[in-house]
């Protein structure tokens, strides 16, 4: 689906030397609406008699996920602070749809400690005048995000950006959730 989903590059030197391909595009809702359109078509080219059913479902969905944009698209305009520090490259699609800017990611490689020179960037980063907000995520590892948190001085948050666990039951929940995340930390 990735492909299909208007593919954003994460700014070169973020995660890599080059610009990288973000995979993460559901966190975007619109994007996540394309796919449940692409989705419902590839099921009913597969399976036409079962064709109405997928386009009932995808249609209840597709509402579901407009309603939820737009809720996260009104508490976005009340979010002071603009600029991120990820954990990962997971949060390039968020950012873009609501006005947010990812200026630094802690793994660029997830499973591998970043370097020295990179984290004294970070900090640096972390401690200028407009700092950005640090997030880390629970399914990996935030030790290094918690050192990078207390060397610059700065708090850190968590955000869920793939969920699976019972606070993201729904891809719904998923969004209100990363919102949430972002309410708390940018105010």
């Amino acid at each position: 689906l990735g492909p299909l989903m208007d593919p954003i590059l994460a700014p070169p030197g973020l995660i890599r030397p080059e610009p990288l391909i973000d995979p993460h595009f559901w966190t975007d809702p619109v994007r996540a609406q394309r796919a449940v359109d692409v989705i419902v078509e590839a099921l009913s080219g597969l399976d036409p008699e079962g064709g109405p059913f997928y386009r009932e479902r995808g249609g209840a969905l597709s509402r579901s996920i407009q309603a939820v944009h737009a809720d996260v698209a009104r508490q976005a305009e009340t979010w002071r602070r603009r600029r991120l520090v990820t954990l990962h490259g997971s949060l390039f699609y968020f950012a873009a749809r609501y006005g947010l800017q990812v200026v630094g990611v802690v793994l660029t490689v997830p499973g591998t400690e970043p370097t020295a020179q990179h984290m004294a960037a970070l900090v640096a980063e972390l401690r200028s005048p407009d700092p950005p907000v640090l997030f880390s995520e629970p399914q990996m590892e935030s030790l290094v995000a918690t050192a990078l948190a207390r060397e610059a001085g700065a708090g850190v948050h968590q955000v869920d950006p793939l969920g699976g666990g019972p606070k993201a039951a729904s891809y719904e929940d998923l969004v209100r959730g990363i919102a949430a995340a972002m309410d708390e930390a940018l105010r």
